[in-house]
């Protein structure tokens, strides 16, 4: 072994010794399933383990012995055998004794024979009568009971004589982060095994061109210090007591008290529970009801992550509520992309026009016209609860839609596997709830788009408003060029128009008599625009739907101007006194239109 070679292991035990040092100690320091060593110190405590007394106790620590790859699936080879192998790497500085120790899946549990692991050793452990392939490898181990690795996800627990965990590992085929090596051939290596309490980030596809490195170091392998905090990414309602926090990383259980955990509105805590010593998630049930509907502020302060981190100040806090049901049109399809540029994917976008907190697990969009006999649904198999005028995006990879819309709200993209089939020229969009009932559907066709739209692959029809039944045809339009023909997780370029013109428009006065007798005998109507270059049309509608006079169609409008209407029909012949609707159609430069309802009362003089 080289100088070089030497100094670079003193480095990685080192930081492997002091990042299991680094953790702070509670009042509660017997943790259930946690074995420390008896020399070390834990916040400047020593923390003694509740084995030291035995004589045959041999100081093994959680991690001291780690499962340090997996190949689940290795069909089909690369230059590796075509056969299932986990890798166990001795992280320790001692000689430790695997003698009665067992490798388990929920499954199978098989137990490993005499053998005296050296710091730093690999040993192969593979299925029985399998062992001559591996034996190029290095240390290699045939297991009766073999726990069959699932291709798609396994749970993998390796404990000691004593049955206590010291490794535990729950992969899934995303650890791969590689959707090629997914599929078969490519072993799971762990980057860095020192670290004390890792993730699914610490795992990644092997670069090995062989497939894996069973028996050395691992291809990824790289120690990097954990220096960042723990962070709240969610916190799920379970019911009306009892919420679920998570976390970016693994949190020191040992630092989450009661005293650390703040609730607004004020609730008090009745218990914690984790399970584990080193937990992603952490469930708090509360004495009272949480207030259904009603937003909650949670803020955690002074807890840790394995390496002793704290908690930043700026990721210690999140917002919740209790969920409540909602009701048919509470939550509305708002846009669709159903005809996307080649190589793209469609989308529906969801939003919620009510003041309600909706759980949208279980929820589908689903195409009532498909005559597949297997139609496809896409449905949200996980707890989201979205809140008032929030947004959803379904799509089949969030990734193609990400690059054709990179100005979109990406953390609102929610991938599906089964997105249901949109034809490019008409079709169905139905959203439907937990329980199937249909809360709404909209029937699209092709000429919804604006007809100056020469291309409409990539253009998104948006709802103008929420409130306007969703089959108007009025009530859609294409998504603004400015914006890059779409808006998935935002509000509509559309929407944002009608706001912000609707005030520019006005009718005075807003009740006439056309008697021409000088004094309000016709209503002007006004506008003014931000800059020149609008196509403007006014027509004139009885309360019964009917158009009665074209006032202007297709016009070039200045930034400011006004049209008359004296109460008389296209036939120049006056109208009965009533209501009317003026209806306002506007296309600006860009392509994008709007449209604004006003309404004018013809009167009478006798």
């Amino acid at each position: 072994m080289t100088f070089f070679k030497l100094i670079f292991l003193a480095a990685v035990l080192f930081y492997a010794i002091n990042v299991r040092v680094a953790h702070a100690c509670g009042s509660h320091g017997n943790v259930p399933n946690y074995v420390s060593s008896n020399s070390l110190c834990r916040g400047g405590v020593k923390f003694q383990s509740p084995y030291s007394h035995r004589p045959d106790w041999q100081g093994v620590a959680f991690r001291d012995v780690v499962i340090n790859e997996i190949m689940a699936d290795p069909s089909p080879p690369n230059k590796l055998p075509e056969a299932e192998f986990i890798e166990i790497l001795n992280t320790s500085d001692n000689i430790i004794d695997l003698t009665g120790w067992t490798i388990s899946d929920p499954k199978s549990t098989a137990i490993l024979p005499s053998l005296k692991m050296a710091p730093n050793q690999y040993v192969i452990l593979c299925k029985n009568g399998q062992q001559d392939l591996f034996i190029e490898f290095g240390q290699v181990i045939g297991l009766t009971n073999w726990p069959t690795l699932n291709n798609s996800g396994d749970e993998l627990s390796l404990k000691s004589s004593d049955s206590i965990t010291i490794d535990h590992v729950k992969y899934t085929s995303a650890w791969y982060v590689d959707k090629d090596k997914s599929k078969g051939g490519w072993s799971l290596e762990q980057i860095n095994p020192f670290d004390p309490c890792p993730d699914s980030q610490n795992w990644r596809a092997s670069a090995n061109p062989s497939g894996g490195s069973p028996g050395r170091e691992n291809t990824v392998f790289e120690v990097i210090p954990d220096l960042k905090g723990p962070e709240i990414v969610s916190v799920l309602v379970k019911n009306d007591r009892e919420v679920e926090i998570w976390f970016s990383e693994k949190v020191d259980t040992r630092t989450v008290m009661a005293e650390n955990l703040d609730i607004f509105p004020a609730n008090e805590i009745e218990a914690i529970d984790f399970g584990q010593p080193f937990a992603l998630s952490i469930n708090v049930l509360f004495k009272n009801p949480i207030q259904p509907n009603k937003l909650h502020t949670l803020t955690i302060n002074n807890i840790t992550d394995c390496a002793g981190n704290l908690i930043p100040k700026a990721k210690n806090n999140f917002q919740f509520a209790l969920p409540v049901e909602a009701a048919a049109m509470d939550l509305v399809i708002n846009e669709v992309l159903f005809n996307p540029r080649t190589g793209g994917k469609d989308f529906v976008e969801i939003y919620n026009a009510s003041q309600k907190y909706v759980n949208l697990k279980g929820w589908q969009i689903s195409n009532k016209q498909s005559i597949s006999e297997n139609p496809k649904i896409a449905s949200i198999s996980h707890d989201m609860v979205i809140g008032p005028d929030e947004y959803l995006v379904l799509t089949e990879d969030a990734n193609i839609l990400k690059a054709d819309y990179p100005f979109g709200a990406h953390k609102r993209y929610y991938e599906v596997q089964d997105m249901p089939t949109l034809a490019d020229d008409r079709g169905n969009v139905t959203l439907t709830d937990s329980i199937g009932r249909i809360m709404d559907e909209f029937d699209y066709d092709e000429s919804f788009h604006l007809s100056l739209i020469k291309d409409q692959n990539g253009v998104s029809l948006e709802r103008i408003s929420a409130v306007n039944p969703t089959n108007n045809k009025d009530n859609w339009h294409s998504a603004a060029s400015a914006v890059g023909y779409a808006t998935p997780g935002y509000e509509n370029s559309q929407r944002l128009l009608i706001t912000s013109f609707i005030d520019q428009i006005s009718i005075e006065p807003k009740v006439f008599v056309p008697n021409n007798d000088g004094v309000k005998d016709f209503t002007s109507i006004n506008y003014q625009f931000d800059n020149s270059g609008y196509l403007i049309s006014i027509f004139i509608y009885d309360v019964r739907g009917r158009r009665v006079k074209e006032i202007v169609n297709n016009a070039l409008a200045g930034v400011k101007g006004f049209y008359q209407w004296n109460g008389t029909n296209n036939s120049n012949a006056l109208v009965h006194p009533g209501y009317y609707i003026v209806l306002f159609d506007v296309l600006d430069p860009g392509g994008r239109g709007f449209q604004v309802k006003k309404t004018v009362v013809v009167a009478t003089d006798f």
